[in-house]
């Protein structure tokens, strides 16, 4: 047997553990084939798309994909804003009839679980952007609240929401 082989080998068995505990720990189903084309980060998107109603992010966050997160290091502020920009990316490429406002309802749950002011403001940032005008009452209710608050960002907010008024 060659090296190549056992490495190969190695990597498969390594892979099929990380499914078994993604299944057992994480509540994560996926197959093989999808599990090899994703990173640690895309994991945690697809955890959280599977997540359909918004007021059950909080939770499954906490209970499981945080620990996920915490396993294998990653940044959880910069993954959820990661994950805000992703879904708006995600609706923004479907037809403009398929673009309404699940999105938002998701996007706003994710919001509310992170801390790191700076990057609150940079996904109240790109909710904005992404909302479709005349905006929903969430969406407005969210820009208002952040127009109020004192960070250096507001002032980009203040502009934008000018711009969007238009």
């Amino acid at each position: 047997i060659d090296c190549e082989e056992v490495s190969q080998l190695k990597t498969l068995v390594n892979n099929l553990q990380e499914l078994v505990d993604l299944h057992r720990k994480y509540n994560c189903r996926l197959a093989l084939s999808e599990f090899e084309k994703e990173t640690t980060s895309t994991i945690v998107f697809r955890m959280l798309d599977r997540v359909l109603a918004p007021e059950l992010i909080p939770r499954t966050l906490e209970k499981i994909i945080q620990p996920y997160i915490m396993k294998h290091n990653l940044q959880r502020e910069e993954l959820l804003l990661r994950y805000i920009k992703d879904l708006l990316e995600q609706c923004s490429s479907r037809s403009a009839s398929l673009f309404e406002t699940s999105w938002e309802a998701k996007a706003m749950a994710v919001l509310g679980c992170m801390t790191d002011t700076d990057l609150i403001f940079d996904a109240v940032l790109q909710i904005m952007y992404g909302a479709v005008v005349p905006w929903s009452d969430a969406v407005e209710q969210l820009v208002r609240q952040h127009l109020e608050k004192n960070h250096p960002k507001v002032k980009l907010l203040q502009e934008s929401y000018r711009l969007m008024e238009m």
